[in-house]
């Protein structure tokens, strides 16, 4: 760009630059200072990290992930080609708090260490927000610093995101992900059903979409899914175990006197405690759900 002479440029000092930038910040509460050399001076990854989310909380090697698989082509599970390329930025990372063995699903004898990260997605023509199962297991040691060396497993998004995209204006963010959580439920004790592919254990992701709600996705699925290499469309059916949609009586959108946004429910986080979900929205205020498949939970405490 600097090269290009179409396009007009304006030259102006350092230091009123610097002015202008403080006090629109100052101001407004936007504009957001991001220390790049920094951040990849203490970062815990091997590649580098280029940029963050808007409110900087993020800070992941976002271009590698851009293209994953490496062909370039625009990412869309619809089409079974899940690169990252659709995705604005990685916005959430959760780890997941307990490790697990997977050979009973095919993986290698060992404890796994598993992360959920997710895309915060601005617009797109097609499809919706993805996320992405990593096994984090393997890292290293550089210069004093531990690097995580992450692997994908699988992604996942809303199915049948063939049908839905999200525009600009008005409904931007629409069927995007944001916040997450995640849970290892033991099985195999009186009244602790298995519901998965055994092993001892199930696991579970609470995904918080801003318009499209609560999602409860299965993390064997998604595991056996990356072993398989099946239709990743179905794969995205195959791993959601629920949703919930926040609503008013008889299924009537709800009505917000305190943001107008526009769009309402607009969720921000989910939460699970003790066999309940708990969901923030920033429109209508805290609601609390249940799975059934969490009822025999409620009696036993969660890991802290």
């Amino acid at each position: 760009y600097e090269s290009d002479g179409s396009i007009p440029k304006k030259t102006i000092g350092a230091q009123e630059l610097l002015l202008n930038l403080l006090k629109e910040r100052a101001e407004t509460g936007r504009v957001y200072i991001m220390n790049i050399d920094h951040c990849n001076e203490h970062s815990s990854f091997k590649d580098k990290v280029y940029m963050s989310n808007l409110c900087q909380e993020i800070t992941l090697p976002t271009k590698p992930l851009q293209h994953i698989d490496g062909d370039g082509e625009i990412d869309c599970g619809c089409t079974s080609n899940e690169n990252g390329g659709r995705a604005s930025y990685i916005h959430y990372a959760e780890p997941i708090d307990e490790m697990v063995d997977a050979s009973h699903l095919g993986y290698t004898a060992g404890k796994r260490h598993l992360t959920i990260v997710a895309t915060e997605v601005l617009s797109t023509s097609v499809g919706t927000g993805m996320s992405y199962l990593l096994d984090t297991t393997s890292y290293e040691m550089n210069n004093g610093n531990f690097r995580f060396l992450p692997e994908l497993i699988h992604g996942w998004e809303i199915p049948f995101a063939m049908d839905h995209h999200i525009p600009e204006g008005e409904e931007w963010l629409l069927f995007s992900p944001h916040n997450a959580d995640t849970q290892i439920f033991q099985t195999g004790l009186p009244g602790l059903p298995d519901n998965s592919f055994g092993g001892a254990w199930d696991g579970r992701i609470y995904l918080s979409s801003y318009h499209a709600g609560l999602w409860i996705i299965d993390i064997e699925t998604l595991m056996v899914e990356g072993l398989t290499g099946s239709n990743k469309t179905d794969a995205h059916s195959l791993s959601t175990i629920g949703y919930h949609l926040p609503h008013g009586a008889d299924g009537t959108p709800l009505d917000s006197s305190f943001y107008d946004f526009g769009w309402t429910p607009f969720l921000w986080a989910a939460e699970y405690h003790n066999g309940y979900t708990y969901l923030s929205c920033i429109t209508s205020g805290l609601y609390i759900v249940q799975l059934d498949l969490d009822v025999p939970y409620s009696s036993v405490s969660s890991a802290p």
